[in-house]
């Protein structure tokens, strides 16, 4: 086969290649005789691969309605201290609007990131989020409320790393739990084990802050994943059996400080803790 020409600098084809134009002519791209062009980002967010079409919208709308009322909710508990200090009313209103917008960037990142991207990235979050929490323990850590639990940055923001540890237990224990269905049909004694001491670490940091009620949340989520895990009931009772026991032992020890039992008690009795009796 040979590449012949028609004419100076244009190329009639090789075989039955289609010919080749010169440069400068149409941006069009060919495939099998029809031209392609560039979609819009219309055309983009409306094909079948296009990741919007994944999307949860229900579950979206929903978030973007509790960051809606929050948001709300931080700017009438706000304004009036702040107004009444002659102070900008607005000061915590744009923290939580720029907390918002960053928030809503890492979840679309989260949302168009494949789950073989979130698997490699979970032992990442996790050893980040402890290593967040070991800082908050150091002279590093600021507290604020009772808590050691948060550290400054410049521009008078504030980080707190417990945030990051509720996302970095949840992807570790679905990254221990989730990839077990390949091997064996439910969990057993090393998976419980694992997914525990995988839950030990941030749960002991958060509670050495102290800060209860996020301990309290990762214990929740530590023993609710266990649950969906398909764990045989006899393990799963013998975890309830054995937190009943530890919360025995850690309520006759006095471990929880006076505010901290104040705060069980009217979680237990909310009536009682509106009517001064708790």
């Amino acid at each position: 086969m040979s590449l012949r020409t028609s004419g100076p600098g244009r190329l009639t084809g090789y075989g039955r290649l289609a010919p080749v134009r010169p440069s400068g002519g149409s941006s069009q791209i060919r495939f099998g005789g029809s031209p392609v062009r560039p979609r819009g980002l219309w055309q983009w967010a409306r094909a079948k691969d296009s990741p919007l079409r994944h999307v949860d919208w229900v579950l979206v709308t929903a978030v973007l309605a509790l960051a809606l009322i929050g948001t709300l909710l931080v700017w009438s508990a706000t304004q009036p201290s702040l107004r009444a200090a002659s102070l900008n009313s607005r000061t915590y209103l744009e923290k939580q609007l720029l907390n918002v917008g960053i928030g809503l960037v890492f979840m679309a990142a989260a949302s168009l990131a494949s789950y073989r991207q979130l698997r490699l990235l979970a032992p990442v979050v996790y050893l980040g989020a402890c290593l967040g929490l070991l800082v908050v323990l150091s002279p590093l850590g600021t507290t604020v409320n009772g808590a050691h639990s948060w550290i400054s940055l410049p521009g008078g923001f504030q980080v707190e790393p417990s945030e990051f540890a509720k996302i970095g237990l949840i992807l570790m224990l679905a990254l221990i739990l989730g990839d077990l269905r390949d091997r064996v049909p439910r969990p057993g004694p090393r998976e419980l084990a694992l997914a525990l001491a995988v839950g030990a670490v941030p749960l002991a940091l958060v509670a050495r802050q102290p800060d209860l009620g996020v301990a309290v949340l990762l214990l929740v989520l530590l023993v609710g994943m266990i649950a969906l895990s398909g764990i045989q009931l006899r393990w799963l009772a013998g975890l309830g059996v054995a937190g009943v026991l530890a919360g025995l032992a850690a309520w006759r020890m006095h471990v929880l400080k006076p505010y901290q039992m104040q705060r069980l008690a009217a979680f237990a009795n909310p009536s009682a803790a509106a009517s001064g009796r708790a």
